[in-house]
C-alpha cells in the first residue's frame, strides 16, 4: 500500500528551456529584469526530488540527499549529478511543533543522460532517489515522457 501523507515522494524534470521560462516569468511577475546566468543556460537535465511528508508532525518527513541516473534497476550504467543543491522547507502544525526537510535539485549533463538512455533497454532509463544511504524510490522515465521533454 502506498504511503499517504501531506506530500508523497515525487520528482520533476526540467530542461534548460523550461528553467529559462520559469525564471523569466518569475522575474516578470516581480517587475524585475531577468538576465540568464551561464548555469541557467547549461545543457543539463535538472531533477527536483521531494521526499515523503507525513500528515502529522509526528509522522515526520524524508530529506532527499542524492539523485542518480540508472540504465536499469540493477545499475549497469550509473551517472551522478555534477551539481546538487538542497532545497529546505520547514513544516509546522498549529501547536508550534515543526519538522525540517530537504528536497534536492540535481543537474545532470546531457551527455550523461544520453549515455544512460543509450544503455537502457528501449531507451527507458531510471532515476533513483536516496535519503542518506536508503534508496527511497526509483522512477522509470518512459519514452512517452521523454518525448514530451524533448529527450
Amino acid at each position: 500500500m502506498a504511503a499517504q501523507g501531506a506530500q508523497t515522494p515525487s520528482i520533476s524534470l526540467y530542461l534548460p528551456d523550461a528553467i529559462l521560462a520559469i525564471e523569466s516569468e518569475s522575474a516578470r511577475k516581480q517587475f524585475l529584469r531577468y538576465e540568464p546566468t551561464d548555469e541557467d543556460r547549461e545543457r543539463a537535465l535538472t531533477v527536483v526530488a521531494e521526499g515523503y511528508v507525513g500528515e502529522t508532525v509526528s509522522e515526520g518527513c524524508v530529506s532527499i540527499t542524492r539523485v542518480i541516473l540508472l540504465s536499469d534497476p540493477s545499475g549497469t550504467t550509473v551517472k551522478e549529478a555534477y551539481r546538487s543543491e538542497a532545497l529546505g522547507s520547514t513544516w509546522r502544525n498549529a501547536f508550534g511543533t515543526s519538522n525540517y526537510c530537504e528536497a534536492l535539485r540535481a543537474k545532470f549533463a546531457m551527455e550523461d543522460v544520453r549515455e544512460v538512455q543509450t544503455a537502457a533497454k528501449d531507451g527507458e532509463f531510471y532515476i533513483a532517489v536516496f535519503a542518506g544511504a536508503v534508496n527511497t524510490k526509483v522512477y522509470k522515465i518512459k519514452r512517452k515522457h521523454q518525448s514530451k521533454l524533448g529527450l
